[in-house]
């Protein structure tokens, strides 16, 4: 949940996800601030780079960590 609002670039959906306790981010308040951030800088696209959870390394899903890596990006006509 958490890194689908980070891909629709959403800050208001990285808080409400938190919030609503639907999705976690450690850091999100940080989260959130590039993003509006990188909006008040012209930013108007992300691309999710990379998904993986600790289970995809360790093999136990007991307990699952996700790490995300995400561009945010400034797409322009040319």
């Amino acid at each position: 949940v958490m890194l689908k609002q980070v891909a629709d670039f959403s800050p208001e959906g990285v808080i409400q996800a938190e919030e609503s306790g639907t999705g976690f981010a450690c850091g999100f308040p940080a989260v959130a601030a590039v993003l509006w951030a990188a909006r008040a800088l012209g930013g108007n696209a992300v691309v999710i780079l990379h998904h993986s959870t600790s289970a995809d390394e360790t093999g136990d899903p007991s307990e699952v960590v996700g790490y995300g890596a995400a561009a945010i990006l400034k797409k322009v006509s040319v």
